[in-house]
């Protein structure tokens, strides 16, 4: 479907609607299901990273915005609790990528979409520099990216970014820096230059 719902705009705003519809039911506590709930979430990352159009549709839709921040920030909360701060073997460490990695990533890349929403958009306002949540979105991508780090788990970034990593941070990932530089630090839109884009 993400392929197919362009930038959510005329007859593409029901797929527009029914991405949305299917991430409401499967965080839903009555319907809740964590595969699918992720699943929801690459194909809305996938839609913003394939028409730069789709965000602007998305940030329209009341209540979209909202669902989506807390969905990232509550996968990466339970991510946190998850992956393992040491592995004893490769296959581990397959499994750990595997599991845990996609998720991570997927909700990296699709908060980075985010932040070309609007600053004006109300429902835009915890990925806004300064506020307690992006402060708290910013520690714990901090957090889990120095993880996979140190079990050796490579994070297979789609999203090519060119970003000048400070020397002492050289072991951050290029989007788990960019995010905190946004969220915790406040720089400017000018910071990111996308280089390229991976489809799986």
């Amino acid at each position: 479907m993400d392929k197919l719902v362009g930038d959510g705009r005329g007859e593409r705003a029901v797929l527009l609607k029914r991405l949305l519809d299917h991430l409401n039911r499967h965080t839903n506590p009555a319907t809740f299901s964590p595969a699918l709930a992720s699943m929801s979430i690459r194909a809305i990352g996938n839609a913003a990273w394939r028409n730069p159009g789709f965000i602007v549709s998305l940030a329209e839709e009341s209540g979209a915005l909202r669902l989506i921040i807390w969905q990232c920030q509550r996968s990466l909360n339970n991510l946190l609790r998850r992956v393992p701060s040491e592995v004893v073997n490769a296959e581990k460490r397959t499994e750990v990528e595997r599991r845990y990695g996609t998720i991570f990533r997927d909700t990296c890349e699709l908060l980075l979409a985010l932040l070309r929403v609007d600053q004006s958009n109300l429902e835009a306002a915890p990925l806004k520099f300064g506020s307690p949540n992006a402060d708290a979105l910013a520690k714990v991508i901090r957090q889990l990216d120095a993880r996979f780090v140190e079990i050796a788990v490579d994070i297979r970034w789609r999203v090519q970014i060119n970003a000048n990593v400070d020397k002492a941070l050289h072991r951050m990932s290029p989007i788990a820096f960019t995010l905190n530089r946004y969220l915790a630090e406040g720089a400017g839109s000018n910071l990111v230059q996308i280089r390229g884009i991976d489809e799986d």
